[in-house]
């Protein structure tokens, strides 16, 4: 975490008052925004070839399930991503006593 502020100053609504590192978390997203596009891949292929194929019909469910469970995946990583920064609820004074205390 990187406190971009000193003890007791003065912040403006919005001001970004610490930043957690987004790499991993950006990391996280990517991946699940690509596990979220082939479960559809795999779900819209067995749709297809369930009208002929009993296996591929029997699959359906299951991959409509992992749709489900991967879009809550990107959903989670979103928000997670989205609350990197933490900014000011409003105009005022920044409160703490040493800024090292909060790096890590």
């Amino acid at each position: 975490m990187n406190i971009s502020l000193d003890p007791n100053q003065a912040v403006q609504k919005g001001q970004v008052l610490a930043q957690m590192d987004e790499a991993q978390i950006s990391d996280a997203l990517i991946v699940a925004r690509q596990t979220l596009a082939v479960a559809r891949v795999q779900y819209n292929a067995a749709l297809e070839s369930g009208v002929d194929d009993l296996k591929s019909r029997s699959e359906i469910g299951p991959l409509r399930d992992k749709i489900v469970s991967a879009q809550a995946d990107v959903a989670y990583q979103q928000s997670l991503l989205d609350r990197a920064s933490l900014r000011a609820p409003s105009n005022g004074i920044a409160l703490f006593a040493d800024r090292l205390s909060w790096t890590g």
